[in-house]
């Protein structure tokens, strides 16, 4: 390629390049001539304002953006709440309140979502002029299409059920979820959130809070009955954990922890006195005698001279009949040693509504 072909094709490219700038002055002109939206009222000045109490533009904080949105009602609000915090977390990147709009029609790409976004560019297509005048016209469109429906209604519904209540929840799962159903419904009576806020705790953890000798929460301070209920599930647990990791532990043995084995063949008949009435014996022989377990010392104790003369065990005596349910049985007390006779009803172990066929 001579010389001359090389200055045309340079002329040609230059004319190109000339042309792609025109468009886009073109465009620039365009883009000036929308009309500015309104000063925003005073309801509005938090939503269209958002950045002045935000980071500067100089911030080098780079914020999470928004996951992609397609219209569930149950997941709007947490995509406007996403939109709202990269706004005010990155303020100098959205020069008004319309470019803030358009970046978020950028995420409402599927379903119900779309069609939502795909009716605003028809409208400003048709009218000229864009759908949303600013962000909190925006904020309100959206809260109708996607927000759950009747929330209010259903939080209150939901708090007069015991659908709430904390179950198998841990104690922080209860009370956020608390804190949402509050919200929603609309309740400010202190001493009603309380009440309600009782009734769905955990029995154990709220009897221990109302009992409370000191430090007990007022009956309409919420803030209070949360952190108590929080404290006391920590304890309970760090409690637990205590006794569960605590393995060897000093046991005394209980006076008498197994029947000893009684010298009779029939078990109907009067057991005879071991031991001599007359006959003083320590503790420690009548173990030996009767076989008993070993008591470790604190428990070695002389016992009074009218317990020791007493018989160490007795037997009912009685002869049931074949299909009786009524015996007569005779007892004597281990003070006075007083006899009485009385008639007793024999268990038969029936746990529900049945019999032994034994006994019909």
């Amino acid at each position: 390629m001579d010389n001359g072909e090389r200055l045309d094709a340079l002329e040609n490219d230059i004319g190109q390049i000339m042309a792609q700038l025109s468009a886009l002055n073109v465009t620039l002109q365009n883009i000036s001539t929308l009309p500015i939206p309104t000063p925003a009222t005073a309801t509005e000045n938090s939503d269209t304002t958002m950045a002045t109490n935000g980071p500067s533009s100089n911030s080098k904080l780079k914020p999470a953006p928004p996951s992609d949105f397609d219209g569930d009602r149950n997941k709007g609000r947490a995509f406007l709440n996403s939109c709202e915090l990269y706004i005010r977390l990155s303020p100098g990147r959205f020069p008004n309140d319309l470019s803030k709009i358009y970046w978020a029609f950028t995420y409402m790409k599927t379903d119900r979502a779309y069609m939502f976004t795909d009716r605003a560019l028809r409208y400003e297509n048709l009218m000229g002029r864009p759908r949303f005048a600013n962000w909190a016209a925006f904020r309100s469109e959206f809260t109708k299409e996607f927000f759950p429906k009747n929330e209010a209604q259903h939080a209150i519904t939901r708090l007069e059920t015991t659908a709430y209540f904390q179950g198998k929840r841990s104690v922080d799962e209860y009370i956020d979820n608390f804190k949402d159903l509050i919200d929603l419904s609309g309740y400010t009576d202190g001493l009603l959130v309380v009440v309600k806020f009782r009734r769905g705790l955990n029995p154990e953890i709220q009897d221990y809070i109302a009992q409370m000798m000191e430090g007990r929460p007022r009956d309409n301070d919420i803030e209070a009955w949360y952190s108590a209920a929080s404290r006391c599930d920590e304890n309970r647990v760090a409690n637990a954990t205590f006794h569960s990791s605590s393995g060897s532990t000093s046991y005394i043995h209980p006076l008498l922890t197994r029947t000893p084995s009684l010298p009779t063949k029939n078990r109907f008949t009067p057991l005879t006195c071991m031991l001599d009435s007359e006959n003083e014996l320590s503790s420690i022989e009548q173990e030996t005698v009767l076989d008993l377990p070993k008591l470790t010392l604190p428990n070695r104790k002389r016992r009074p001279k009218w317990e020791r003369r007493l018989p160490p065990h007795y037997v009912i005596a009685s002869t049931p009949g074949e299909r009786s349910l009524e015996l007569p049985v005779e007892l004597q007390t281990t003070d006075t040693g007083q006899r009485v006779q009385s008639p007793a009803l024999l268990d038969c172990g029936a746990t529900g509504l049945f019999a032994d066929t034994a006994f019909v």
